[in-house]
């Protein structure tokens, strides 16, 4: 879907989706390949300068457990984009990916290139644990995906996308909480991705 002035969205379906690694004999895998494959084209249009992905499961960011190390995102479908595209996962093209699924909210840049990863879950009806801060060095949503910053929050609130006035391109996110306190402002370029603050944010 063009929104105009060389931005368009991608919007994958992924309700049907498990936790496990999908087998390359699965009717599942098969058909979540084809639809990448269709991704890597959309993605390859001409005069786009960003791209955003949206699907519900996060892919290059975490699901926090209780007591535990955070989970990584979603194996099922890096197991397929894997296939396609080995660990850069997304298609050349793809500079943004925005989640829910999650219930809580990170900003995710990455110094391996991967696309500005956002998880905006945490304006439904109940929320998860917070991730540990500070977080741990190392930890990766996807081998091959490298954390450079992070920014996150588990209290209700609620997500506002702004574009960049032409000529500038790229958008900013801003991440608000439930009473409209503005928490974190998320300044896109490319697959970039730089908060006015990291780690955890208190509402």
């Amino acid at each position: 879907m063009s929104l105009g002035g060389g931005t368009q969205v991608i919007v994958f379906d992924t309700a049907k989706v498990g936790r496990n690694p999908l087998k390359t004999t699965d009717a599942q895998f098969r058909i979540y390949q084809k639809q990448f494959q269709t991704v890597a084209a959309l993605a390859s249009k001409a005069g786009m300068t960003t791209t955003i992905f949206t699907n519900h499961h996060p892919i290059l960011a975490f699901a926090p457990i209780a007591g535990s190390t955070p989970a990584p995102g979603n194996l099922a479908l890096q197991s397929v984009m894997s296939s396609l595209n080995a660990q850069a996962y997304y298609p050349p093209g793809i500079h943004v990916a925005l989640h829910g699924h999650v219930h809580d909210f990170q900003a995710i840049n990455f110094s391996s290139g991967h696309p500005a990863t956002i998880v905006s879950g945490n304006g439904g009806d109940n929320l998860d644990v917070a991730l540990p801060d500070p977080f741990p060095a190392g930890l990766t949503p996807a081998p091959g995906a490298v954390i450079e910053r992070l920014s996150h929050n588990n209290s209700f609130g609620f997500l506002i996308m702004e574009r960049r006035a032409a000529p500038a391109t790229g958008w900013v996110f801003h991440a608000y909480s439930a009473a409209g306190k503005l928490l974190a402002s998320c300044d896109q370029s490319g697959t970039t991705l730089a908060c006015d603050k990291t780690g955890f944010i208190a509402p």
